[in-house]
């Protein structure tokens, strides 16, 4: 499938760089990481020395599962996309690969086949906490280890680096791990990587500035509502050919939606009109990655409505307060967040909803935003 073109913000003095490709998996420009091109791969290499190759090629930051034997052999593969080679090479040894915020995480199939749902799952967890914590959250940064780290006193070292707790360690089995690094991503994406080895996630807590630790649910999913707009004739039955495991209930012109992150992509892009083959996508919702320090939330709006071609409207009821309360300064910090995360994001910091509608923003009180 075509991939949709890049968009960048222009910016203007006092904004940090900011970075709005439509992406899908990767913080940078061009096709998912999985969808790239590569070679043709002769077998008998063992994995580690494959992902090795792959790093020095620019495709991705490995990340191995701890269940994943590093000497495993690769069987050949012949020249196509990333994720259709490894496939090919990893054979009938049920691993598979996936990837995240520029990481290419190899590990057991039903792990890989979950990694990006339990990711956005951990993102809805961080509007659970409080404002301090979820900044942290969405904090971007890379993370690296020595040989023979023990995971617990890592995740307990790296949440404390960012002024949070984790309430229950002891659910971290004693491990040591080899030498390794994650990429540049947020810190709620790093746990996500950290933790999936171990089948766990990450849970806010009631406590303030602390988590706590939850088994990964076993087939995790997603619930969204959608607006179906009259321009589009959605064909519900193809996208229930495509997502066999998929519970989409219509009423009118709205869907709610509960499937893994991949088929949410899916409807979203279907929405959108810009469906162009049958393949579902491994990932062509858009994404942004958004860094800005003490600007006035109506300048943030604005640039985003310039760049999407978006059109705003106030709710009577809250029109001149919402006008004044966008004229606060905000710190936004996300990273692979979609349009609607960075609105919903951007309307907690001045105290109302603002809800993607279509191409209009729509701002109304905070108990009216769309449910997730």
């Amino acid at each position: 499938m075509p991939r949709p073109r890049a968009a960048r913000l222009a910016f203007s003095a006092g904004w940090m760089p900011i970075c709005c490709g439509l992406l899908a998996a990767a913080a940078h420009a061009g096709p998912p990481l999985l969808d790239q091109s590569v070679g043709r791969s002769d077998g008998g290499v063992e994995l580690a020395t494959r992902l090795a190759g792959l790093e020095r090629a620019g495709l991705g930051v490995p990340v191995l599962d701890r269940r994943v034997d590093p000497h495993l052999p690769m069987a050949p593969a012949p020249a196509g996309s990333l994720g259709d080679a490894l496939a090919a090479s990893f054979g009938a040894n049920r691993v598979g690969a996936s990837e995240l915020s520029g990481a290419l995480y190899v590990g057991p199939t039903p792990a890989a086949r979950d990694l990006r749902t339990l990711a956005e799952i951990g993102r809805k967890q961080v509007t659970r906490l409080d404002a301090g914590s979820r900044s942290e959250m969405r904090r971007i940064d890379s993370l690296s280890w020595p040989r023979l780290t023990e995971p617990r006193g890592l995740i307990e070292s790296l949440l404390d680096g960012h002024g949070l707790r984790l309430q229950n360690p002891e659910t971290l089995p004693l491990d040591v791990w080899d030498q390794g690094r994650l990429p540049p991503m947020t810190l709620s994406d790093r746990l996500t990587l950290l933790l999936i080895g171990f089948d766990l996630v990450w849970q806010a807590s009631d406590a303030p500035r602390a988590i706590r630790l939850a088994p990964a649910p076993r087939s995790p999913s997603i619930s969204k509502r959608y607006n179906l707009p009259k321009r589009v004739a959605w064909d519900e039955r193809a996208f229930q050919d495509a997502f066999p495991s998929a519970v989409v209930q219509r009423r009118g012109n709205r869907v709610e939606l509960t499937a893994r992150v991949e088929a949410h992509e899916r409807l979203a892009t279907e929405l959108r009109g810009e469906v162009e083959d049958d393949t579902p996508p491994s990932g062509g919702e858009q994404r942004l990655t958004l860094t800005v320090r003490q600007q006035p939330a109506a300048a943030v709006l604005q640039k985003l409505t310039e760049t999407f071609s978006l059109s705003v409207r106030y709710e009577p009821s809250v029109s001149d307060a919402a006008r004044t309360a966008l004229t606060r300064r905000v710190d936004l910090s996300v990273s692979q967040a979609t349009l609607a995360e960075l609105l919903d994001e951007l309307g907690m910091q001045v105290g109302y909803s603002l809800s993607l509608r279509g191409k209009e923003i729509l701002i109304g009180p905070a108990s009216a935003g769309a449910v997730d």
